[in-house]
């Protein structure tokens, strides 16, 4: 499911704590890690070529220290936008998944436009997994530990919804717990909203019987979507959400107020991985 795992690395302590994930990981398939960090030109100007000499230096450490582990990897520091330059490295190295964190040096606890996290999420089309940090007496720590045996996959019944589906099916052995949840958001009547909801929980069986091997469970909510999942992420302590980067809007660029926007700018506690559409 992850066999190529590109982590970007900015050297803050949130930063590093992404490395904790990889022992899970390995459980996934994991056969080779990418620890990337971009020199930001609109902060470097003129010295960008001596920071990607001393941040080099920084990911080598890095690197010997997963490879003790027994875990291929190599490193790659580029000058340029960060967002723009992880999305160019995904794709010229055919990662199967970019690993990058919530917040830390230039990130902040809620995004805003213009934030790295935000951008790769609208621009990439690799899976992306946008991990969780919290606070606890010992200091930061990520959400990341056993984060697949309790998931929840927002479904929309889309054809990319379908798509997360036939990825999940395809990677049964790495979960456990499913719960497959689909959020009504309008209905002009109770009658309408009925309807609905028959018909939303007719699909989910479907797709819960076409998922054998994982304990599924399912659910009907209505609301806003995006709070709605949220909140059931939170009833559930699912470790995870997992939703398609595209909806029913089908646009290459995530809209203004897109569910799986909202999902990650609002998600305060779950790791969340948006899985594009085209995977």
């Amino acid at each position: 499911m992850f066999e190529k795992i590109l982590i970007s690395i900015d050297f803050s302590e949130e930063s590093r704590l992404l490395l904790n994930c990889l022992d899970e990981f390995r459980s996934f398939g994991l056969k080779k890690v990418i620890l990337s960090h971009i020199v930001d030109i609109r902060a470097a100007g003129g010295n960008a070529s001596a920071f990607v000499e001393s941040n080099e230096k920084k990911l080598e450490e890095i690197k010997e220290e997963i490879e003790k582990e027994g875990i291929d990897s190599q490193i790659i520091v580029n000058i340029g936008f960060p967002a723009e330059e992880i999305d160019k490295i995904a794709r010229d190295e055919n990662a199967s998944l970019i690993l990058i964190g919530s917040h830390g040096r230039g990130f902040i606890k809620s995004f805003f436009l213009g934030s790295t996290a935000f951008d790769l999420l609208r621009i990439t089309d690799t899976p992306l997994l946008i991990e969780r940090f919290k606070k606890d007496e010992g200091g930061l720590r990520p959400y990341c530990r056993l984060k697949f045996p309790k998931v929840l996959a927002a479904i929309d019944f889309s054809e990319c919804s379908s798509k997360l589906v036939e990825t999940i099916g395809k990677n049964k052995n790495s979960f456990k717990e499913l719960f497959l949840v689909h959020v009504i958001e309008r209905a002009f009547s109770k009658k309408e909203f009925d309807k609905a909801k028959e018909n939303a929980e007719a699909i989910l069986e479907e797709i819960k019987a076409s998922l054998s091997g994982i304990e599924v469970y399912t659910q009907v909510k209505a609301g806003d979507a995006a709070k709605s999942i949220i909140e059931s992420a939170r009833d559930e302590e699912a470790s995870l959400i997992m939703l398609s980067k595209k909806g029913r809007g089908g646009a290459k660029d995530l809209f203004l107020g897109s569910t799986a926007r909202d999902v990650a700018l609002r998600s305060t506690k779950n790791a969340v991985l948006v899985v594009p559409c085209g995977i």
